[in-house]
């Protein structure tokens, strides 16, 4: 995408878009729904292991940047020790603490808001020389202007550029509807859900609307956020509409604290992530996955392997796969014994 401007983008994501919005009305989203458990279950671990790695330069106080895959990060992590900063390490565990004790006393105080606030102020005086790792100084000023309209491209008639174009269109199909399906299917899961489930159709009708309107709104095309929809669940969420105030709330605080949230310290950010990927995980799937049989464990354990070594989508796409190939073969039934009959 880079030899192109942000307009092809806008088209790639626009064609997606439809081509989503077809998927839920052609109820493609039930295929999710026979994606085993145990994948499902190692999706969960490795995307919990992949936030905390995430974190783990930002709580350190690197400075330098990190790759998205697991051995370059490790590489730069290791090359860039002598660099630690023991402050933010401080403030990193801190925010960490106060998040994990101050929802034990109640998940409806705002243990972020709190620790946010408390690090922002800590960082800003007392400790205003010690080389912190801002927001703006990874990510730049938040912008506010809201209201900017990015038109598509037109249509290329180059070969090459038209094979561009359905390559990026297929990736964000595929990014966009298995991401924000294992995202809706794990929210059901992590917040013990008994009541309406999530419908999967009516996810990819969704997420093909923000592949719509989004980009034309000068954004980027995304999907289910992973690791914000388990902060939203682990910090209270109980319903949609705790999702509908978040954006709510996001727009407000980038229109007037704009300035102030671009002075928290990379390291607060950090020691939140990793409360919430602490939280990920829960050991009572683990244990039914265990209790299956042998092949469901290598599954799960494969999935999680794979989706910290590369991404989600290898992790998730080749543990279907094999799934697919070999279940016919080793996904035996596990033989419950039946208790001894009682002799009178």
């Amino acid at each position: 995408m880079a030899k192109y401007n942000h307009s092809m983008l806008v088209l790639a994501s626009l064609i997606s878009g439809l081509i989503l919005v077809f998927f839920g009305l052609a109820r493609l989203g039930k295929i999710v729904a026979k994606v085993p458990h145990s994948i499902v279950v190692g999706f969960t671990i490795g995307i919990s292991f992949t936030i905390a790695l995430s974190q783990v330069g930002e709580v350190l106080g690197l400075k330098a940047r990190m790759p998205s895959h697991f051995i370059e990060k490790a590489s730069v992590i290791y090359e860039n020790l002598g660099e630690v900063n023991p402050y933010a390490i401080i403030i990193g565990l801190a925010t960490f603490l106060m998040v994990k004790y101050i929802l034990r006393m109640s998940v409806f105080i705002p243990a972020p808001l709190i620790a946010l606030g408390a690090a922002s102020l800590v960082s800003s005086t007392v400790w205003a020389d010690k080389g912190f790792s801002l927001i703006k100084d990874k990510y730049g000023s938040i912008p506010t202007d809201f209201f900017v309209f990015t038109p598509p491209a037109p249509l290329p008639v180059r070969a090459e550029a038209l094979a561009d174009l359905v390559y990026y269109v297929v990736a964000i199909v595929i990014v966009a509807a298995i991401e924000s399906l294992l995202c809706s299917r794990m929210a059901d899961r992590l917040a013990d859900n008994r009541g309406i489930p999530y419908n999967p159709n009516k996810e990819l009708w969704g997420q093909g609307l923000v592949q719509v309107i989004i980009p034309l709104m000068n954004g980027f095309p995304h999907t289910g956020a992973l690791a914000r929809t388990a902060t939203n669940i682990k910090l209270g969420a109980i319903s949609p509409l705790a999702g509908i105030f978040k954006c709510i709330l996001k727009l407000l605080l980038a229109l007037f604290l704009a300035s102030y949230l671009e002075m928290v310290p990379m390291a607060c950010i950090g020691g939140i992530l990793l409360y919430v990927s602490s939280a990920m995980v829960k050991p009572s799937e683990v244990k039914q996955v265990l209790a299956h049989n042998a092949f469901h464990i290598s599954l799960m354990l494969y999935t999680a392997v794979v989706v910290v070594l590369t991404d989600f989508l290898i992790g998730v796409v080749t543990a279907i796969v094999l799934w697919a190939v070999l279940y016919r073969f080793f996904d035996k039934p596990v033989e419950v014994q039946e208790p001894a009959a009682v002799q009178a």
